[in-house]
């Protein structure tokens, strides 16, 4: 090797790799912090909204191996009228090495927002190379109606393991101060076959001790399974409101993890 191409050679391993620019990349309404993928962008009044991405390109120090970072959250209306804004600085710990790190908000939507359309607008900004990106994601406020809230579901568990999904119906009608409602909670696998039998839930039979729907007309309702084995499944809850003669259904698939294929090499 001549002295030249070795010289050459050298002075491209040394070189820095230069760096991407910032990016905020898949963006996606999840049930609950990790939770399993939301597509229905259709929000009940005190509903959450949880929302997942990523942050790529940022500037890592090289001594501490952090980055700094300064998030921006606001509420926006379809006038361009801003109702709520969060700020949050932080540093993280780029322990895995490269250049991204996950980004996660949350936005409880109060019981008494009006319908109408809507958006939550995020703003990232690196603080040490002083580049900022937006992003914005788009969702309808419903009127008030008979429905799930709060859903709150993983999008993976492991064998073995207690997966716990959590969610609320609200606005049931009421007949003597009483609703009267039929829940049916199944498991699925991923073409939509039943792999067990069905949970029934009835109300008022169900309901939580010294539960008062006339002052509050929300029902929380956990729903936890024993993960027996790894695989695509699917949680199905179908809801009625027999006062109301109104139905309701929720889909939400999860997996469940092989941990021999995943420690495998």
């Amino acid at each position: 090797m001549t002295k030249w191409w070795a010289a050459a050679l050298v002075a491209a391993c040394l070189s820095p790799v230069p760096a991407r620019a910032l990016e905020i990349k898949n963006m996606r309404s999840t049930y609950g912090a990790f939770g399993a993928v939301r597509t229905d962008a259709r929000i009940l009044p005190g509903d959450l909204i949880a929302l997942m991405y990523d942050i790529e390109g940022l500037k890592v120090d090289p001594k501490t191996r952090k980055a700094s970072l300064l998030t921006i959250m606001q509420l926006v209306d379809s006038a361009d009228v801003i109702h709520f804004t969060r700020e949050n600085p932080m540093d993280v710990q780029v322990t895995l090495g490269g250049d991204r790190v996950p980004g996660e908000l949350r936005l409880i939507i109060p019981p008494q927002q009006k319908p109408g359309k809507y958006k939550v607008k995020l703003k990232v900004t690196d603080r040490a190379a002083k580049e900022t990106k937006l992003h914005e994601y788009p969702f309808e406020v419903m009127p008030p109606a008979f429905g799930f809230i709060g859903v709150k579901a993983p999008a993976v568990g492991l064998p073995g393991d207690i997966y716990l999904a959590e969610f609320a119906l609200v606005n049931f009608k009421l007949d003597n101060k009483k609703p009267k409602a039929e829940i049916h909670l199944r498991v699925l696998d991923d073409s939509g076959k039943d792999l067990s039998l069905p949970l029934l839930q009835q109300l008022p039979r169900d309901l939580p001790p010294d539960s008062d729907l006339t002052k509050q007309n929300f029902v929380p309702m956990p729903f936890p399974i024993y993960l027996n084995r790894p695989g695509r499944f699917i949680l199905a809850i179908d809801a009625e409101d027999k006062n109301a003669k109104l139905q309701a259904k929720l889909r939400i698939p999860f997996t469940v993890m092989d941990l021999g294929q995943a420690s495998s090499k």
